[in-house]
């Protein structure tokens, strides 16, 4: 009976280290994912939002990841409505940006500072659906797809907002914007 205990105790043991041992490669984080297609026939300039939240991903955390493919380039800019990435561009391009956060409050169980981030623009939700992005588009026509995604162990978001944009200043992207739990 003692042996039997020893062993138990000992199986125990070495499951409960084999545990740390997985969850320290594999600590509680999440990752997000933040791309945007343009497409348009001549000159067009989009000033595109962020989701943001704090704690979590800042607008410089999405900046400093930030990638452009095409004829295109991207800058900060601070507007009435809030910050957006301005792209000036001619023809199609892709931009992408991704961040990974870790846990910073509590018990250091998760990083889902994702579940509360608000897009750096406004976000109509009310009305009947779909939701509408503020996007600031001063030069156009284009068409535009913003996707954002973002999951962790336990909770996960998807964004998308898509279609034709006029180039005549503010303008709202319809689309959707979910989160789920589990």
């Amino acid at each position: 009976m003692v042996i039997a205990l020893v062993g138990l105790l000992a199986a125990a043991a070495l499951s409960a280290g084999a545990y740390v041992a997985i969850r320290s490669l594999h600590p509680p984080h999440s990752e997000e994912n933040w791309t945007v297609w343009v497409n348009a026939t001549g000159p067009w300039r989009l000033g595109l939002p962020f989701p943001v939240s704090s704690p979590g991903t800042s607008f410089a955390d999405w900046l400093r990841n930030l990638t452009v493919t095409g004829d295109a380039s991207a800058q900060p800019r601070d507007t009435l409505r809030g910050p957006v990435l301005e792209v000036e561009g001619t023809g199609s391009a892709v931009l992408h940006s991704s961040a990974v956060q870790v846990p910073m409050i509590g018990n250091l169980c998760c990083a889902e500072g994702f579940i509360d981030a608000t897009w750096t623009t406004s976000v109509n939700i009310s009305g009947p659906a779909p939701v509408r992005l503020s996007l600031w588009a001063p030069l156009g026509p284009v068409d535009v797809a913003i996707v954002y995604s973002a999951d962790s162990d336990y909770c996960w978001r998807d964004a998308e907002f898509r279609g034709p944009v006029p180039g005549d200043g503010w303008t709202e992207l319809a689309g959707t914007d979910s989160i789920s739990c589990t």
